[in-house]
């Protein structure tokens, strides 16, 4: 797997393949999850490992490393990821576990509570898992390799563009300002984030699977988790989205003449910013599976869904304005000096600033009917097939605060409110040959139907040949197509990521 991608802090994916963290399937017990309320810095959704169940829980992980599109529809490109909960726990235990790095010590306190228990003279079983884990921070000042990672050109002490060109604040050079070989006062704003983020997560999973007679038998699961993450950052965002105009007039202004303002508002003195992101996921399925003489039949219901509250303060470009024009403060008569060092009203200060306001929700509805044999023979060969239908109901929704949504933010930018939601219809079908003990032949098909707007048919055809006791040929032919998330199809809205100061030697 791999976990290039630019995360949001709390969250975990995997990627197989590289082929992009929305390109495997992640199933929970065979069911799907739905998405993250949060898409990554390049836009990306994916199945946030970290809310499923506790790990306590985990009986063991299948991953299947082909492409599953035949089978399995859009969402498994890349593969397929199977997380099997434990089903056999008698009895109660409790395991606490404390894991600290040997320099700048940061910390995990990871408590967790297990519990099983036969019921109904047997014919049933009760299966609940509780964990709660206190994560401490890790600063990227604790570690060597992240100084002077993340360098700047817009930062406080600024740098002005005038008639004459650049001019550099007097106190560059000072509080994280650089001086270095371009005309800007560089900053250096790699010490106030974390390598690991402040983390209080709380995980409750619980399974009952019950039998009626030998044919029939019945599955319910309920799980829950909830996630304080506490992110840093630079004391203030860089101007982004524009850059604001010192007047003549304002007392930071030592040339005369209007001046633009390439920097952030708050200095390296002001320390780290601090902000809290809230993650909810809940998740309920209903299994029920009944045997008969030739074959099995299955319903499966689930329902998911996951809602983040996401905190992110950022300059606002009216106030800032208005407050360089000497119109800032309650009394709308007040001027921000921008030159470091000035003395500004911390209420002044504290008012350039609005939490964007960012509210997250996602939900998934899948109901799955399947059919299923084991292997049969007729003569020489041996087959197996399974056939099935498929629902699912996805949604998406996006509020932010009013600033975002007049595109007030001078670094996050700013957007509408947004919701989508689609209908996705499937069948397939899967059938296994075998002519002989060392030979097996796959053939399986998906059509799948996205709000009767696009559909797609995915064939697969795979060989296996096992040549020696310890040596198997296998070839496989397929195809697949990757519809677009709700993200992608319906959002309206501005995503930060990292980018490269070609001004930065």
């Amino acid at each position: 797997h791999n976990l290039d991608q630019p995360l949001i802090a709390g969250t975990g994916a995997i990627n197989l393949r590289n082929l992009g963290l929305g390109a495997t399937m992640v199933l929970l017990d065979g069911h799907r999850q739905t998405n993250s309320a949060v898409a990554t810095t390049e836009g990306e959704t994916f199945v946030d490992l970290n809310t499923l169940l506790p790990l306590v829980m985990i009986e063991r992980i299948e991953i299947l490393r082909d492409g599953a599109s035949a089978t399995y529809g859009s969402d498994a490109v890349a593969g397929v990821i199977n997380i099997i909960p434990r089903q056999d726990v008698e009895g109660l235990s409790l395991q606490a576990r404390y894991q600290a790095t040997g320099d700048n010590k940061q910390d995990d306190q990871r408590i967790s509570l297990l519990y099983g228990t036969t019921l109904a003279a047997g014919s049933a079983h009760f299966t609940s898992a509780l964990s709660y884990l206190d994560r401490d921070r890790l600063a990227t000042v604790a570690r060597d390799f992240t100084a002077g990672s993340v360098i700047s050109s817009f930062g406080q002490p600024g740098t002005y563009l005038g008639a004459g060109g650049f001019i550099r604040d007097q106190a560059c050079g000072r509080s994280g300002g650089i001086v270095g070989s371009s005309e800007f006062c560089q900053f250096d704003a790699s010490r106030f984030f974390d390598l690991v983020p402040e983390e209080q997560r709380l995980q409750w999973y619980n399974q009952l699977e019950a039998n009626f007679g030998t044919a029939t038998s019945l599955s319910a699961t309920l799980a829950w988790n909830q996630a304080d993450v506490w992110v840093t950052a630079s004391p203030s965002f860089p101007f982004a989205t524009a850059l604001p105009e010192v007047p003549a007039h304002n007392p930071g202004n030592l040339t005369g003449e209007p001046l633009l303002f390439y920097g952030r508002v708050r200095g390296a003195e002001y320390g780290a910013s601090r902000s809290q992101s809230e993650y909810e996921h809940s998740f309920a399925a209903l299994d029920l599976t009944s045997d008969y003489s030739d074959f099995t039949l299955g319903l499966r219901l689930s329902f998911s869904r996951s809602a983040v509250d996401y905190g992110r303060a950022d300059t606002v470009y009216d106030r800032l304005q208005a407050a360089l024009d000497g119109r800032g403060g309650s009394g709308g008569d007040a001027y921000w000096n921008p030159l470091h060092g000035s003395s500004n009203d911390p209420s002044l200060v504290a008012g350039l600033f609005s939490d964007w306001g960012m509210r997250g929700d996602t939900e998934l509805y899948t109901a799955d009917q399947l059919a299923t044999t084991d292997w049969f023979r007729r003569g020489s060969w041996r087959y197996a097939f399974a056939l099935g239908g498929h629902f699912r109901r996805e949604k998406l929704q996006h509020s932010f605060g009013a600033e975002y949504n007049a595109k007030q933010l001078l670094a996050l930018g700013g957007g509408p409110d947004f919701a989508a939601r689609r209908d996705i219809t499937a069948a397939f079908g899967e059938l296994h040959l075998a002519p002989t003990d060392a030979l097996e032949i796959q053939l399986a098909g998906r059509y799948e139907n996205y709000d009767r707007e696009l559909d797609s048919l995915s064939p697969k055809l795979a060989m296996r040949w096992q040549l020696a006791p310890r040596m198997a040929l296998r070839a496989s032919y397929s195809r697949a197509f990757r519809a677009p998330s709700l993200f992608q199809s319906g959002a309206s809205q501005s995503s930060p990521r990292a980018v490269s100061d070609d001004l930065v030697p």
